[in-house]
């Protein structure tokens, strides 16, 4: 045997190295079991902080679905006021042109009356009996021409 081995076996024969030996495989064992309870502790734990953090982003999805849906609706409200009030001027433009063309309308006949004195005559008026003053009106003039220049001859 060598000089090495000869210690080892007179340190394992002695009582104090024994019960320290016995101490230390006690407390390995303690510590190994210390170190499966801090495991599943931890592994519990972050199980819990996992869940929590799930639930927590369900809870801000849900929220933010819902201020989604409230602007989506407030949009489309707003959206068609904003429609509802564009046909609303339009309509009003129409009536105000309207009135504007006619208040044009009797502004140029007023003006038309004060530049213009009555000077035009009355348009003959058409039909049967109008037709007929007009043919009589254009024959005899001319059997007055006639009749003027035969007597002038």
């Amino acid at each position: 045997m060598t000089l090495t081995q000869k210690i080892i076996q007179n340190l394992s024969r002695n009582k104090n190295v024994q019960s320290f030996l016995a101490d230390f495989d006690k407390v390995s064992s303690e510590l190994k079991g210390k170190s499966k309870q801090l495991n599943q502790l931890w592994t519990s734990e972050k199980h819990k902080t996992v869940k929590q953090a799930y639930a927590q982003y369900q809870k801000m999805v849900r929220s933010i679905s819902k201020a989604q849906m409230e602007l989506d609706r407030e949009v489309s409200k707003a959206i068609s006021l904003i429609v509802k009030s564009a046909d609303d001027v339009e309509k009003n433009l129409s009536a105000y042109k309207k009135k504007a063309v006619a208040q044009k309308a009797k502004i140029e006949k007023a003006l038309l009356k004060k530049a213009s004195p009555r000077k035009t005559t009355r348009a003959p008026r058409r039909g049967v009996a109008a037709a007929a003053q007009k043919g009589a009106a254009k024959r005899a003039p001319k059997k007055a021409i006639g009749r003027a220049s035969a007597r002038r001859a």
